[in-house]
């Protein structure tokens, strides 16, 4: 149910497509988030810009050749890339959305002033308009407790993707939106009249998720059932299909760094330009993400896991390339077992795990980077085994 305290959202017909604008978001405290993103870039893009400042100058008092100029483009490679964080943070300080519609297919764009960032979506049908809030871990003593003020508008597609519509608005505020929305998006690019769409409210999805018993076609994890028993062997993913991108990108990371090394290193030895100490901190620095990159990357790609559910426990044995892991639960212990975000990202897209909730709080994530249908496919087996007890 909407309600006439929650932001208001307002939609207009301009320039060949329906918009919907909500306001700047009503986040309160989260705003510090948004500071901290900005002392980050600012952080960042310091020594680059001193640097780039430097070699431009020294260009115009001696001249500018080939070097110089490659010298210069990298350092203006690594400016622009601190103000990323910049620009995010100020977007999250006083940004807003905005959903449009038109035959061109359905889009989400960040307004801040005169700036914009647009996300642009499938070509494909809407068959669900979703909306969840953020919501903190069940305990012993608590129940699960959703914060209403900080909720996700996403759609699903007829092509079975998910895309982020708009975050950080109260749910009833996106759950309005929603409901506008649904009569015009289902019919697909080109089409003039809506489809059927379903507005859905998550809470928690996990009994929807029950339904997903079937194992995924290029799903490699091998089941064996006896009465109410089950064990899921999961074997490696492969460092390139189970890092989710990692690998690729620490790959173009480390050659990136490393021609950056090599300018730097080319500027100090000919004395064109003095590199002071803290930018060759910054630099290993740099080779240090690379390497954990690495590390991470091959480990996604060469565990293994063992889930196994009997005598009314759950028992996860994992082996990584940091040893061996054990830990067991009774039901009773727990609150959930489902898919959520690991905390890393590859392209600005969440790294999905598999997640056993307890309810004393505690979260045991597992087999990060594995492929999401299959890792839900795994957390309503092992729900429904569990049950089962």
């Amino acid at each position: 149910m909407y309600s006439p305290l929650s932001p208001r959202v307002s939609s207009q017909y301009a320039d060949g497509e329906l918009r919907f604008d909500l306001p700047v978001r009503p986040i309160g405290l989260v705003r510090w988030i948004g500071l901290v993103l900005v002392a980050f870039g600012i952080v960042f893009v310091w020594g680059p810009a001193h640097g780039l400042w430097g070699s431009i100058q020294q260009g115009l008092r001696g001249g500018f050749d080939l070097a110089d100029i490659a010298f210069a483009l990298f350092e203006a490679l690594f400016v622009c890339a601190g103000l990323v964080p910049i620009a995010l943070g100020v977007f999250v300080i006083a940004g807003r959305s905005r959903i449009a519609w038109s035959p061109e297919g359905l889009r989400s764009t960040e307004i801040l002033g005169p700036l914009r960032w647009t996300r642009r979506m499938p070509r494909e049908p809407v068959r669900r308009l979703a909306v969840s809030a953020a919501n903190s871990a069940a305990t012993a003593t608590t129940p699960r407790r959703e914060f209403d003020g900080f909720a996700i508008l996403a759609a699903e597609f007829a092509d079975g993707s998910k895309r982020l519509l708009a975050i950080g608005y109260p749910k009833a505020t996106l759950l309005h939106l929603a409901e506008q929305l649904k009569g015009y998006v289902g019919g697909g690019v080109g089409s003039t009249a809506g489809g059927q769409v379903d507005v859905v409210e998550e809470a928690d999805d996990d009994e929807a998720l029950d339904a997903l018993l079937e194992q995924p076609a290029d799903s490699n994890t091998r089941v064996e059932e006896s009465g109410d028993d089950l064990r899921l062997i999961v074997p490696p993913a492969g460092i390139v299909h189970g890092s989710s991108g990692l690998f690729g990108f620490a790959v173009i990371w480390s050659l990136i760094i490393a021609v950056i090394s090599g300018m730097f290193l080319y500027g100090q030895l000919s004395g064109r330009d003095e590199m002071p100490w803290f930018v060759w901190l910054i630099l290993i620095g740099f080779w240090g993400v690379g390497v954990a990159m690495f590390t991470a990357a091959i480990n996604m790609g060469r565990r293994t896991a063992l889930l196994t559910v009997t005598r009314g426990r759950l028992v996860i044995e994992t082996r990584s390339l940091f040893g061996s892991k054990r830990r067991e639960w009774t039901p009773a212990e727990i609150a959930t077992v489902r898919v959520g975000p690991s905390g890393m990202e590859v392209n600005e897209e969440p790294v999905l795990e598999l997640q056993v909730h307890a309810r004393d709080g505690k979260k045991e994530g597992l087999l990060a980077g594995r492929e999401p249908e299959e890792l839900r496919w795994m957390a309503a087996r092992v729900r429904r085994a569990l049950a089962a007890w």
